[in-house]
């Protein structure tokens, strides 16, 4: 029987540790390169887990590199650079979350989160101004909920004035929070809605009086807030009606006082008036008629009484006599 003879396996000559060393320092170098990287500027803030990572294992490299393990520093660095090279990669997609982790924070009032979201942005991107607008909403959002919280209470005790100044007084905080505008714009309307009826309440009650001037003033002012209201038209309506009526009867008092004096042009005058207001006032046609009347009697006397010489003769005397 031959005899068995084991085959011999080549294997690889152990790399002599002098190469060994240079290839871990040559790798260290290319780790502190990268981290030296101005894409890699506040990492410890935007990935700070990560970046804790990739220092514990460099520094175990440089604990191997230390006791002369070379084969096992030089691994560790590899390790430690790739993990830096894959935070660099990933930074454009985690400005992205971080911001719309951010506004989603914001939007659910978690301020402190919602903060932590956009100082990351910052951190990886110090200029971003999507990301500053956000820090800044996000550091008044407690002081925003405060005023809106104030807000609500005044309202509830109808100390409106009050409520419109703290949500004024939110919005100039952050003038993009929407429950503050709307909750303003709803105090506001309501302002409005309150000033529109205390003048139409006015204007009522003074045309009521018949005091025409104020319930003019007061019928003004509530045009001027809902013109085309209903109840404004109807009411102008009842004001020009009553100034008219007025008018009228002011027109017809001095019209009497001048009859009474036998001012008969001013009386003519003032009927006339009247009449330019309402064609159809019955005082003022037969009142005008008859002052116009005793003005033609008066123009006649003065004509005989101009020349008293004509009555001497039969007939101009006998229209005298008539007259």
């Amino acid at each position: 029987t031959s005899r068995m003879v084991p085959v011999k396996i080549n294997q690889p000559a152990p790399l002599p540790s002098g190469v060994l060393r240079n290839d871990a320092e040559q790798a260290l170098q290319d780790f502190l390169r990268l981290r030296a990287q101005p894409g890699l500027r506040g990492v410890e803030v935007w990935a700070a887990a990560d970046w804790q990572a990739a220092m514990a294992t460099a520094a175990k490299g440089d604990d191997f590199f230390g006791h002369g393990h070379f084969d096992q520093a030089l691994s560790a660095y590899q390790d430690a650079r790739n993990k830096l090279q894959t935070l660099l990669d990933s930074k454009s997609q985690r400005l992205t979350d971080s911001l719309a982790y951010g506004w989603q924070m914001l939007q659910e009032n978690s301020v402190d989160l919602a903060v932590s979201a956009f100082e990351q942005v910052l951190a990886m991107q110090a200029d971003h101004v999507d990301a500053r607008l956000g820090l800044a909403r996000a550091k008044a959002r407690n002081q925003v909920l405060k005023l809106l919280q104030q807000g609500g209470q005044a309202e509830a005790a109808d100390e409106l004035l009050s409520a419109a100044d703290a949500y004024s007084t939110a919005l100039q905080l952050d003038p993009a929070y929407i429950p503050a505008q709307a909750a303003l714009d709803k105090i506001n309307a309501e302002l409005v809605n309150r000033a529109f009826q205390d003048a139409m309440s006015r204007a009522l009650r003074s045309l009521d009086s018949g005091q025409l001037g104020q319930a003019e003033d007061a019928l003004k002012a509530a045009m001027q807030i809902y013109p085309d209201d209903t109840a404004v038209q109807d009411t102008q309506q009842r004001l020009i009606s009553a100034q008219r009526q007025s008018a009228l009867n002011g027109l017809r008092r001095h019209a009497r006082q001048r009859v009474s004096s036998e001012d008969w042009p001013a009386a003519a005058e003032s009927y006339r008036k009247a009449l330019a207001i309402d064609s159809q006032a019955t005082f003022a046609r037969s009142g005008l008629a008859h002052a116009q009347q005793r003005l033609q009697l008066h123009a006649q006397l003065d004509h005989y009484l101009s020349d008293t010489m004509r009555l001497s003769s039969d007939e101009p005397l006998e229209n005298a006599h008539k007259l």
